[in-house]
């Protein structure tokens, strides 16, 4: 634990982490937007 704390006193280590924690999910948020919108398209230009 004491490891960590002296790891979060360098600002590029606690910039790292939260990209970390952040981007899979906004990655996965942004995925699947992007698939029902483009399904939504595909039929709308069936019609």
């Amino acid at each position: 634990m004491a490891n960590f704390k002296e790891m979060y006193k360098s600002p590029l280590f606690v910039i790292l982490i939260t990209y970390s924690e952040v981007l899979p999910i906004g990655l996965v948020v942004a995925l699947v937007s992007a698939l029902i919108l483009r399904k939504k398209q595909h039929t709308q230009t069936s019609m």
